[in-house]
């Protein structure tokens, strides 16, 4: 959506942190809420791996990771839909708009969320289950780097589910074209949401303070507004959104 000014002349859009402050300003209770709604829908995915870590046991792992991402990944994609409108100055009622776009990609969220739950599960559970004398600079720089794909390659997926209706076959073929494409701002992206969640660990529980105001919503949205510019270019996010908005306003009034 367009803002303008008196004479109808388009104003433009504020970039970097002031832009970060002018969505904060005006969405963030609303980005709170359904941050901490997908904050504690990752609840059951974090105690898979602690279990799966202690027991070693594998089949609980898989079966675990895709439980526990299917059901984190209604809540996720809630809370993009949420972050694309607002990234997009449209003004919306946090809770309806929510509950639209949760039960709109319940279905098609649930495949993508398993497959991702299991890749971040094998990869956390690899890193945990190493002895201290494996570990060394070649070994961590690996993880990293498979860390840092692996969060791309997952966010890229997800993302796509509240812009458009594909499969995931063409989903996962659409993150791999954008992670090539936009290498650089994927990666960053990737960065913010591991380095977030790096320090939210090792400060814990010192860091519960951070987590009552920050949870989900903050890494996803600088996440977002790193992806937005390239995101739109290629998927026409504004006018994909503009098109959904109307179709529920068609569904009202029938």
């Amino acid at each position: 959506m367009e803002l303008n000014d008196e004479s109808g002349a388009v104003i433009p859009r504020e970039k970097g942190a002031a832009r970060f402050w002018e969505v904060l300003d005006r969405d963030f209770i609303k980005l709170l809420t359904a941050g901490l709604l997908f904050f504690v829908s990752l609840i059951p995915l974090g105690a898979v791996i602690l279990l799966s870590v202690e027991t070693g046991d594998v089949p609980m792992l898989f079966l675990g990771g895709a439980l526990g991402g299917m059901i984190a990944a209604p809540q996720l994609t809630a809370l993009l839909d949420l972050i694309l409108r607002s990234l997009r100055d449209q003004s919306f009622l946090w809770w309806q708009t929510y509950c639209v776009g949760w039960k709109r990609n319940l279905r098609s969220s649930m495949l993508p969320g398993a497959v991702t739950g299991i890749l971040t599960v094998l990869d956390l559970f690899a890193f945990w289950k190493m002895r201290p004398e494996q570990i060394g600079v070649g070994m961590l720089f690996f993880f990293a780097v498979s860390a840092i794909l692996i969060a791309a390659l997952s966010f890229l997926v997800m993302i796509q589910i509240p812009i458009m209706e594909l499969g995931i076959r063409a989903m996962f073929r659409n993150a791999e074209i954008l992670l090539l494409r936009f290498l650089p701002r994927c990666t960053a992206a990737a960065i913010v949401m591991i380095g977030y969640s790096m320090v939210c660990y090792l400060f814990f529980p010192a860091s519960l303070i951070f987590l009552m105001l920050l949870n989900s919503w903050f890494p996803i949205l600088l996440a977002v507004m790193i992806l937005y510019k390239p995101l739109n270019q290629v998927f026409e996010i504004e006018e994909r959104l503009r098109s959904l908005q109307g179709k529920s306003a068609d569904q009202k009034k029938e």
